[in-house]
């Protein structure tokens, strides 16, 4: 789910994508001119209007999401290579990136509609999201579980001394109150949540659980996390939510979905429909790795 500047909301489907203009009562199919077969990934909406989608390519609209149309000048084409666009972000400046399967990342500055490959300093082909930090600074993960960070808008990027997970970074998501840094993995071996509280200098995990996917971690404005994890117990997923840094985690929901915010309001993209959190009950439990979290079913709605 992704929100444009003029209340406009769009959920991202693996093969379609929809668009609401009265705060998700009626929904209407805005595929336009984008191929029905191809996997849809991510959304960014740029400074100057234009609305951008991820998936075997890039494609824009400058209407609001009414007619679709390639931007892919200078990027490659799937026969060519394993190429499919998995992450997306906009920036204040009106630069947009865009994460790769296999080709890298590359930038555009959208009005000119070109794009360019980005990442001196980036050793993974497979950037799985981009994620905007404190004070300008942009932040991605790649495959080879490094963390790379950015503050000049792309051009050049910074690796952290340490990766929290050699399996890959999944999900990243930025505390705004102190700048923590949390990040999911979600591949096989050693997995779980870690955050850094020195920019990746050195990373303290969580909890044990895999994140459920890319958009698994979200963290608002007033420095609440939340949360989306894999329960091998159970093998389900579960939605959690901290209000204290991740001492202690309850737990919303058991669905399975992407997590979505803006501002305080935080939402998950299910199958059901769209579900907005709802943190009015909740119950505390200890789980068998000595994590404390929270128990309740019913608190989304």
């Amino acid at each position: 789910m992704k929100i444009d500047p003029s209340g406009n909301i769009y959920l991202i489907g693996l093969y379609s994508l929809f668009r609401s203009s009265n705060e998700g009562d009626t929904w209407e199919l805005s595929n336009g001119e984008i191929d029905i077969s191809d996997f849809l990934y991510d959304m960014a909406f740029d400074a100057y209007g234009s609305a951008f989608v991820a998936g075997s390519t890039v494609f824009r609209s400058t209407d609001g999401g009414h007619y679709w149309s390639r931007s892919g000048s200078g990027l490659p084409i799937m026969s060519e290579l394993n190429f499919i666009v998995v992450s997306m972000l906009a920036t204040p400046e009106g630069r947009v990136l865009i994460g790769t399967i296999d080709a890298g990342a590359f930038y555009s500055d959208s009005h000119r509609e070109v794009w360019s490959r980005f990442g001196v300093g980036i050793t993974s082909q497979y950037l799985k999201c981009l994620e905007p930090g404190r004070e300008g600074r942009l932040w991605t993960g790649g495959s080879n579980g490094w963390l790379y960070y950015t503050d000049d808008h792309g051009i050049g990027w910074h690796c952290t001394k340490a990766r929290p997970d050699p399996n890959g970074v999944y999900s990243i998501t930025v505390n705004p109150l102190h700048g923590a840094i949390w990040v999911g993995t979600n591949h096989g071996g050693v997995n779980g949540v870690f955050f850094s509280s020195d920019n990746g200098d050195s990373w303290v995990r969580n909890l044990w659980y895999s994140v459920s996917g890319r958009n698994a971690l979200r963290a608002t404005p007033s420095g609440k996390l939340y949360l989306n994890i894999v329960a091998p117990t159970e093998l389900a997923v579960w939605n959690l939510y901290s209000t204290d840094q991740g001492d202690l985690w309850w737990l919303a929901g058991k669905y399975a979905g992407g997590l979505y915010s803006n501002g305080e309001d935080v939402y998950l993209a299910t199958k059901l429909g769209l579900l907005k959190y709802d943190e009015s009950d909740s119950l505390l439990y200890e789980d068998s790795c000595g994590v404390r979290n929270a128990k309740t079913i019913s608190t989304m709605h």
